[in-house]
């Protein structure tokens, strides 16, 4: 077990679905929130920490967004025309971004296994960089719904791997309302997004620290989308 003592808070909007687009899910915005361990735990719930490290980034995709992608981000190809393409640059720039965080760092995002993580990682591949080797990764989902059901670990891909049906709905919206009492301001931004699932954090506050330091993995043993 790592006592994490840096959360990265992280969300991306892409082109589509991946197995709408035969894997080539290309990432069209990209946001990064840091929290430290201490500032998590102090804060109130129904609060934001008011110390945060933020880095959000738009992308020419250099494919066609797909209409419901479009639909829920907003972000349309025209908008990103101007936008440099995720590459080589915006790697070592999220790279130097971590290296200024407190270690150990770990990326959380809802619903990440699905898509975030493997999206991600794949587009680092491809500019042929890696980050940090002690980098750990968690989704926020496996944790929310462990920590508030009591349910033990459960497995890479969750939900989509597993055929069953859950009794309430594990959307990001939904275990906001049911945490925060009150529904999320916006939804489908991601630096939004980042901070919906932060707000959930400080809410479970220990709970969630605890069940992250014992359940998170190495972002290395990631793998790509598609592989």
């Amino acid at each position: 077990m790592v006592l994490i003592e840096t959360y990265l808070f992280i969300d991306l909007e892409a082109t589509g679905l991946p197995e709408e687009e035969n894997n080539q899910t290309k990432i069209t915005e990209l946001s990064l929130v840091a929290v430290s361990r201490k500032h998590l735990l102090t804060t109130k719930a129904g609060e934001a920490p008011r110390v945060q490290r933020k880095l959000t980034l738009c992308f020419n995709p250099g494919r066609a967004i797909r209409p419901i992608a479009e639909k829920l981000s907003g972000l349309t190809n025209v908008m990103l025309d101007g936008e440099p393409m995720f590459g080589h640059d915006t790697c070592r720039l999220m790279e130097m971004f971590i290296k200024l965080l407190n270690r150990p760092v770990c990326l959380v995002s809802h619903g990440g296994n699905y898509l975030d993580f493997p999206v991600l990682k794949k587009q680092l591949y491809e500019a042929n960089v890696s980050l940090p080797f002690d980098l750990r990764y968690i989704d926020s989902l496996d944790v929310f719904y462990c920590v508030t059901e009591g349910a033990n670990a459960i497995g890479s891909g969750f939900p989509h791997s597993l055929k069953i049906r859950l009794a309430k709905s594990y959307k990001l919206r939904d275990v906001y309302g049911r945490l925060l009492g009150r529904p999320p301001p916006q939804t489908h931004r991601a630096e939004a997004d980042c901070l919906l699932v932060l707000e959930c954090a400080v809410a479970l506050s220990s709970k969630f620290v605890d069940w992250v330091d014992k359940h998170c993995k190495l972002f290395s043993q990631q793998k790509c989308l598609g592989s």
